[in-house]
């Protein structure tokens, strides 16, 4: 009977209790402790850290700093679906910068347990004070243990960057970095090679193979069953002709791909045409495997325009030309 009086006391503690603050707020003063569970809804500001082994909720709209700042936070932190976090870039130093306002906003978690931080509701870059992302920028927004986070936003939002700069996320969950990369192909170097300034004519595992060639036909990183672009001669109901056949991921939008034809070496006819991964047009094409846009190469057969008489030449090569 004690066991189960026992039982019984335990299920009618009272549920864990939390302060709900309904007013927006700018917190630049010292260190604010957060001893219990607070839930923010109104639009919480300022360049203060907080304290405290509680938790704080943001329901509603949260910009740390009053321009750049770094904040740390020591609670467990939830975003939750309705919350905005609204970060502010306007330099490629993270807190204010010297002269002031031209660094970055940054937030580092250091509670101990998890749920450190439960990622919800919509990341909101901001640019200010002119500033314009390059290539290659990286900005540091996060620190926090990746294995003790949880969720994700459900939305990202960010200026668009023109001169073909794209934002890049893909590491926001493990280093809380957030990239500018120059295309794809910029981005393949940077996460295949470790270098996002691999040039394209360039050869990084010195096999003779350009960097260029190694994105576009699927080369690098090596995937097994495919195999260097290979021609070879097929009986085709029209005849025999040459065929090249060669393997690509689907995904390189920054990149026209020509296969061309020549009797001599010396002049060339396009016979097939692919510009930033759309299907080949062009009266040398036969086939693709497009079933695995993202996740493998599919195989292309490009045919020459005109049967192979016994003693005859032809040649095929294959043109790539990365976008500007």
């Amino acid at each position: 009977m004690r066991h189960v009086l026992a039982i019984l006391a335990l299920l009618l503690c009272p549920a864990r209790s939390e302060t709900v603050w309904r007013h927006d707020f700018r917190h630049n003063a010292a260190a604010m402790h957060i001893a219990t569970d607070v839930r923010i809804t109104g639009h919480a500001r300022g360049a203060g850290h907080y304290t405290g082994d509680g938790r704080i909720t943001f329901d509603g709209h949260f910009s740390p700093g009053n321009s750049p700042a770094i904040v740390t936070i020591a609670p467990q932190v939830v975003f939750t679906p309705s919350n905005i976090l609204t970060m502010e870039i306007g330099g490629l130093t993270p807190g204010p910068g010297t002269p002031t306002d031209n660094g970055y906003d940054k937030l580092i978690f250091t509670h101990a347990t998890a749920p450190q931080v439960t990622w919800g509701g919509t990341l909101d870059i901001v640019l200010i004070n002119g500033f314009t992302p390059a290539a290659g920028d990286a900005f540091d927004v996060f620190d926090f243990n990746p294995a003790l986070d949880a969720g994700t936003f459900a939305t990202i939002t960010a200026p668009a960057l023109g001169g073909g700069l794209s934002w890049d996320f893909s590491a926001l969950y493990s280093t809380g970095t957030i990239r500018v990369f120059h295309g794809r192909y910029q981005r393949w170097a940077f996460d295949e090679l470790g270098d996002i300034a691999a040039p394209p004519l360039g050869d990084h595992d010195g096999d003779g193979v350009k960097n260029i060639e190694e994105y576009a036909l699927a080369l690098f990183p090596v995937t097994p069953g495919v195999f260097a672009p290979a021609a070879s001669i097929f009986a085709y109901a029209e005849g025999p002709r040459l065929r090249l056949q060669f393997w690509r991921h689907i995904d390189r939008d920054d990149l026209t791909i020509e296969v061309q034809a020549s009797p001599d070496l010396a002049t060339w006819t396009t016979i097939a045409t692919s510009v930033n991964s759309a299907i080949f047009t062009g009266p040398g094409y036969i086939s693709e495997n497009r079933a695995h846009p993202l996740t493998a190469p599919g195989l292309v057969e490009i045919r020459d325009i005109q049967n192979v008489p016994a003693g005859a030449r032809r040649f095929l090569r294959i043109k790539l030309t990365l976008a500007p």
